[in-house]
């Protein structure tokens, strides 16, 4: 009876302890895909010819454990799809509203508008909160901030130049579906680049992902002759 006693006690002792919940960090596999890991970054981006990831995560609970996910959790994605500029084209910020699934390439050329050439790069950001600038060799290009404000996701472009943030370019929340439309400059070229965002059960984001990463991978073909990525990422 006593060590039953002793037993009882020992596992309502465990059942107080607090359990450190699983951290949403992420890493770059063999195949430049965004994966979860013990030990990574809390942003993860993922393109065609390469794999960033910024934000050092090292196993602590984060912010994405702080909410009911249900059983499984659930991934943040954002993907982003560059065109080129059709020549003499104006491009206003726009925010489209819809209820498609997550989508780039091809599949977001009715939201870039008349304005919008060949795809020049698509891909698929990881994370919940952040803040990244996608530059070129000269420092031009784009930063993206995703910051979730109650049930919608407020997407901020801002231009960037000499590596420094520059004029907000569109700033608009996003509900489920939506796309926004925003115009860029990278590597001297006019861009359209079009955005969407979600917060998807992590079973619903295993085939999403796998979807979305054969889009990126048409990207690609279509760009074979390009050596090097179009952009580097680093964090703001």
């Amino acid at each position: 009876m006593r060590a039953v006693r002793l037993a009882v006690v020992s596992m309502l002792m465990f059942a107080l302890i607090p359990v450190p919940q699983a951290s949403a960090c992420m890493t770059c596999d063999p195949f430049l895909q965004c994966v979860d890991a013990s030990i990574g970054a809390r942003f993860c981006v993922t393109s065609g010819l390469s794999c960033a990831m910024l934000l050092p995560c090292s196993g602590s609970p984060s912010r994405d454990t702080d909410r009911p996910l249900g059983d499984g959790g659930a991934d943040d994605l954002t993907t982003f799809t560059l065109f080129d500029a059709a020549p003499g084209s104006r491009v206003q910020p726009t925010r489209r509203a819809g209820a498609i699934p997550l989508a780039l390439g091809e599949d977001m050329r009715a939201s870039a508008g008349v304005g919008a050439a060949a795809i020049a790069e698509a891909g698929v950001a990881h994370g919940r909160d952040f803040a990244g600038a996608f530059v070129d060799e000269s420092g031009e290009g784009f930063a993206l901030r995703r910051a979730v404000e109650g049930t919608q996701i407020r997407l901020e472009v801002r231009e960037m130049r000499g590596d420094r943030a520059g004029a907000v370019l569109a700033s608009e929340l996003l509900g489920e579906g939506d796309q926004l439309t925003v115009p860029v400059r990278l590597e001297g070229r006019d861009r359209v680049l079009v955005l969407s965002t979600r917060t998807v059960p992590k079973a619903l984001a295993r085939i999403d992902l796998s979807r979305l990463q054969r889009s990126v991978r048409a990207v690609g073909r279509a760009n074979a002759l390009r050596t090097q990525p179009l952009f580097k990422v680093h964090a703001l």
